[in-house]
């Protein structure tokens, strides 16, 4: 855990403490879930922990926390205080800092924080239209500082009006009316509930949430959906339980500090804002942005239809070279999946059919889809299913009836499929495993050799559940026709590691586990071989040693990894891994991904544990002491701005002495680049490739230059392409630079025409 989680999970017991004297019923929610389930703690990289209260639970919670709060603490919401710029209640610490971007003008409590969101109930889910409008329109009410009606292309006429009324009849009146509308269903007339939250109302069936139960986290234990495996199919797909890649897993942004009450920081910083001009900025942007949202979306939206309209193309032909009605006809589902690959990568991408969140709530409810005959459709279906790509099948079924009003009588077979396997896996959560392979049968009957099912049904056999149907179905000979059919996947590798260890070959399940570990992104999966790792601890540990001792480095190595993915919060192993892993020789290149990889981690160790590894790579890459040092406090997270300062001035002094060092030029860059001197540090990444370089150090500038390259690509903007141009020189400047560092070049048509073109036309460029 983090310093930061530590935090919370302190906050969250004491949440817990109240409610269970005051008999108070709460649910982790969102990522806060996933986290009980899929981690038996926190997310590895999250910064919030979020907690659902019904309204009329939230309402008991109000009054328990007037007799019962903690010292230091804070309650606050839209109720509560009427200055509080959100929509849900929030648990605070008043003696911290955490300061997001929407409270940088507010005077709302800004310490750590837990959320505390309310399910509000409501009849039934055809109510959502009118729900998000109503709910968008009083988030921007309640909050000035963040658009929400935009996102949802609502309410253009509407908040011009309210902001007008509010003038005459306050805000606070207009609130209300909009309460009253909204929150006026009881408990007993309605079968879902609404989440009040801006960001992205979603509506969810009632029994989702049920009694709650509890659920281990971290070294406590709370309160979580009854129906967990329904809860989060509903909210995150299928595929829930796998962990996202890297760059796909994001936090928070706020300026955090555990010492320092917020009160103080903002005394500090307030006198250099001014407060009126930003907080007009703030309402102007807002009002401009709701009422030209409709000409805005509406550019997206002929964007968005270009970019579907050059993936169908592409689909076409590959369509028209391949016997795809043939095997349709075979039931050869595999070969359809390469075949649609790339065009999925457009369709279901984030800016044509959205997603469930802040960023893309537009699009999740204005979807494009791009117009295919029944045929075809139904082939990217089975496409979708024999990919295991479930929740996307659904979502492509749901706006296809969206936009057509019906569904092909494939889709109706395949969409009851899909809802009868979610209800297997649904029975299996309750601990009913009879039940899920009752549900299981008749859709493996149907979707044979379909990856999903098989690993189900192959769970189920492994904890000894009976196929009615087949009561002595041979274990290994399905588990060598599974490795067979998906030989590189990692929960197949695990169910043979757990063959071996029933059969006591406790090595080779050691090693199956090793190899699963490195082949699954399936959070379910790394658990239950932790939980194993956590029993067998000492046995692994020997054998690593006895493979290390017998001179096989490489089995030895597979279970040091073993434990690296499986049971990451081991810090004696992780130090094991990490001492072995910079001890064997690597190419610059990897050195370099070496290098990323610790710096990435530099929290979780202790700081001369880190500095230790890191010393190694760059004393192997034959970089000085001296260097080694400034490095040190360049890449560690407790080096303060001002020690990054007067290190920059200490090495613009030792530059004077040794200019044609390109080790140095590059330090000052990098240094440079962390402080937010973009400009400055890329003139001395240029000197550095003017003077005597090292190859590791070609190979970092290359690396970062590449990075530079790329990111150029993906953000073309109004004024990016003279600012990426100016960073270089000129034009020819730039080209010949890429070419020098045999990087790919960047495209002729963006850099030689006008940067609007540019943007009009990056889409179809990438």
């Amino acid at each position: 855990m983090t310093d930061h989680q530590k935090f919370l999970l302190k906050l969250l017991q004491e949440i817990d403490d109240i409610c269970q004297k005051y008999h108070i019923t709460y649910y982790l929610g969102g990522g806060t879930t996933i986290g009980a389930v899929r981690h038996e703690g926190f997310v590895p990289w999250d910064d919030d922990a979020d907690v659902l209260m019904t309204r009329n639970e939230w309402k008991k919670f109000v009054q328990a926390f007037q007799k019962e709060a903690p010292k230091n603490r804070a309650l606050v919401s839209p109720e509560t205080d009427p200055r509080f710029p959100n929509m849900f209640g929030r648990y605070i610490d008043t003696e911290t800092t955490a300061i997001h971007q929407n409270q940088v003008l507010s005077d709302d409590p800004a310490g750590v924080v837990l959320d505390i969101l309310m399910l509000d109930p409501v009849p039934n889910a055809s109510i959502l239209p009118s729900y998000c409008r109503d709910m968008m329109l009083y988030s921007d009410l309640v909050n000035p500082y963040v658009t929400y009606s935009y996102r949802y292309n609502a309410n253009s006429f509407r908040y011009p009006l309210y902001r007008i009324l509010s003038l005459f009849v306050g805000r606070q009146r207009l609130l209300r009316h909009l309460e009253k509308k909204m929150f006026c269903y009881s408990e007993e007339e309605s079968t879902c509930y609404a989440l009040r939250w801006g960001g992205i109302p979603l509506i969810s069936d009632k029994r989702y949430y049920g009694k709650s139960r509890y659920a281990k986290y971290e070294t406590s234990a709370f309160q979580i959906p009854e129906h967990t495996p329904d809860y989060l199919t509903w909210h995150y797909g299928d595929d829930w339980m796998y962990i996202p890649p890297h760059d796909e897993q994001q936090g928070h942004v706020a300026a955090h500090n555990f010492e320092i009450p917020y009160e103080q920081v903002r005394r500090d910083y307030r006198p250099f804002l001014n407060h009126s001009s930003l907080a007009h900025a703030y309402r102007h942007n807002k009002m401009h942005m709701v009422r030209t949202s409709k000409k805005r979306h509406a550019y997206r939206d002929s964007s968005s239809a270009l970019v579907l309209a050059k993936a169908k193309i592409e689909l076409d032909k590959k369509l028209a070279s391949a016997p795809w009605h043939q095997w349709m006809a075979e039931e050869k589902y595999e070969n359809l999946v390469p075949l649609f690959a790339d065009f999925f990568k457009t369709q279901l991408s984030r800016p044509i059919i959205g997603r469930e969140d802040f960023s893309g709530a537009y699009r999740f409810y204005h979807p494009i889809l791009v117009k295919l005959d029944d045929s075809t459709s139904d082939a990217a279906i089975m496409a979708l299913l024999y990919s295991s790509r479930l929740a996307y099948a659904m979502r492509y079924m749901d706006i296809f009836e969206q936009q057509n009003g019906r569904l092909t009588v494939l889709m109706e077979k395949e969409r009851a499929l899909i809802l009868q396997f979610r209800s297997a896996v649904s029975a299996y959560g309750r601990k009913e495993p009879d039940s899920a392979m009752e549900q299981l049968l008749p859709v493996m009957a149907q979707w044979k050799d379909n990856a999903c099912c098989m690993k189900l049904y192959i769970r189920l056999l492994c904890e000894g559940t009976k196929n009615p149907q087949n009561p002595r179905e041979n274990l290994s000979d399905l588990l060598h026709k599974a490795y067979t059919l998906w030989p590189e996947d990692g929960e197949i590798m695990k169910f043979r590691g757990d063959l071996y260890l029933k059969q006591n070959q406790f090595v080779k399940a050691c090693l199956w586990y090793a190899d699963a570990s490195m082949n699954t992104r399936n959070g379910i999966t790394l658990l239950e071989i932790r939980h194993f790792l956590m029993k067998e601890e000492p046995k692994v540990m020997k054998l690593a040693g006895e493979f290390e001792s017998s001179g096989d480095r490489e089995r030895a190595e597979k279970l040091l990894l073993l434990f690296a993915n499986a049971w990451p919060e081991n810090a004696a192993w992780q130090k094991k891994i990490w001492e072995h892993r910079v001890n064997i020789p690597h190419t610059d290149e990897e050195k370099i991904e070496l290098l990323t990889q610790l710096q990435q981690m530099n929290e979780q160790f202790p700081e001369e544990n880190w500095s230790a590894l890191a010393a190694t790579v760059w004393r192997v890459a034959e970089e000085s002491d001296e260097k080694i040092e400034a490095r040190k406090k360049l890449f560690l997270s407790t080096t303060l701005y001002t020690e990054k300062k007067e290190l920059c001035q200490q090495i613009k002094t030792r530059l004077q002495e040794t200019s044609e060092d390109g080790g140095w030029w590059e330090l000052l860059g990098l240094l440079e680049f962390s402080m937010g001197f973009t400009a400055d540090a890329f003139t001395h990444f240029h000197q550095a490739l003017r003077t005597s370089c090292s190859p590791f150090i070609l190979a970092e500038l290359k690396s970062i230059y590449e990075r530079d390259r790329v990111y150029g690509l993906t953000h073309i903007g109004p004024h990016s392409l003279q600012r990426l141009v100016q960073k270089h020189g000129s034009v020819e400047d730039y080209e010949s630079l890429l070419s020098k560092l045999g990087l790919e070049p960047f495209p002729q048509d963006l850099l030689s025409i006008g940067t609007s073109e540019a943007c009009e036309r990056k889409e179809m460029v990438l």
